[in-house]
């Protein structure tokens, strides 16, 4: 891969190894809200959002991109950081990658050709990620619960990457695990995994057995329905983003316990998620290596 100076744009602890293990393959770094990190002979800390757009060839921003929809994700940064103020900001021709990148973010940038990439798009990063999410979810049920995993009855509503592995995690630990699935085909995988699945139809016979209950559908599929059928004691984990799957004024009303945990990567294991995010960057300026060889 050719030499290239990145640009990191806000962003959490993971961000700052990411930006470590940048500098350690070879790679120029320079950082901007990003007080968390180190300031060696390259990897140095501009003053402003567009001196550090201006340095840097490739921009990286935040996992997710903003948890408010209007500033930046800057938990290890003193102040705000507009959006607006990136996307004025951020010069033609420069290749900006970021999680869960609002079209308010994107459509303008691609407008003046800059290169936008979400990583949470990419199924390379899902993948990858679904590991430490999942252990991270598993780590907040045992750090709340007065039980052990072995034995419990669990539900897990989705069957997608988080999915499929916070299930099989689950039953390595001995817990009877039940995923909530729509199509035929993730029923099938589920039983042939040893999973126990049920549809959205006929999860209510499971639900009073149920004492861990996890969602990772990013849409509301934990209806008041369902809800209302859950012991009161049940234990209930949302890793799903932002707007989340459960009905959380119906929670509340029913006093039913919702946690929810969301970018666990960066939070339960920052370096792992670090190198999740170099890998798939590197594919990204592979990818976008060859399209220009193509066009050569």
């Amino acid at each position: 891969m050719s030499r290239y100076r990145f640009a990191l744009i806000g962003g959490d602890l993971r961000s700052s190894r990411l930006g470590e293990m940048l500098e350690a393959s070879g790679q120029q770094v320079v950082c901007y809200a990003l007080e968390g990190g180190k300031t060696g002979t390259q990897y140095n800390r501009c003053t402003s959002v567009e001196e550090a757009a201006g340095m840097g060839d490739i921009l990286i921003g935040p996992v997710p991109l903003s948890t408010d929809g209007n500033t930046l994700n800057t938990p290890l940064h003193v102040g705000e950081v507009n959006l607006s103020e990136l996307v004025a900001n951020i010069p033609k021709g420069k290749i900006f990658i970021a999680g869960n990148i609002p079209p308010s973010v994107s459509e303008p940038l691609e407008e003046k050709g800059v290169v936008v990439e979400d990583l949470l798009a990419r199924d390379d990063l899902a993948i990858l990620n679904s590991v430490p999410t999942a252990e991270g979810a598993i780590q907040i049920a045992m750090e709340e619960l007065p039980v052990t995993i072995q034995g419990l009855s669990v539900l897990v509503t989705g069957y997608g990457r988080v999915g499929k592995t916070l299930c099989t995690d689950l039953k390595a630990l001995g817990a009877n695990v039940y995923v909530c699935v729509r199509s035929p085909k993730d029923m099938a995988f589920a039983k042939a995994s040893g999973i126990q699945p049920c549809s959205y139809e006929n999860v209510y016979d499971v639900l009073p057995k149920i004492s861990l209950f996890y969602n990772t559908v990013p849409k509301q599929v934990v209806s008041r329905g369902i809800l209302e059928r859950l012991p009161k004691n049940c234990l209930l984990i949302d890793v799903a983003s932002n707007p989340g799957g459960v009905d959380l004024e119906a929670a509340q009303e029913l006093e039913i316990r919702v946690i929810k945990a969301l970018s666990l990567p960066g939070k339960v294991a920052p370096v792992t998620a670090a190198e999740n995010m170099l890998s798939v960057i590197f594919n990204i300026i592979a990818e976008k290596e060859k399209e220009v060889m193509g066009h050569a």
